[in-house]
């Protein structure tokens, strides 16, 4: 599986462990990210 298919799995897998768009965004981009949403 590749390409859009394995981003919308990948999606649904983070749902059922809990994770939402926004906690993968923040471990990508790391602090400076987060403090710029999370201010």
């Amino acid at each position: 599986m590749e390409g859009f298919e394995a981003r919308v799995v990948q999606h649904e897998i983070d749902h059922l462990d809990g994770l939402l768009f926004l906690d993968r965004l923040v471990s990508r981009r790391g602090s400076l990210f987060a403090r710029k949403v999370f201010k």
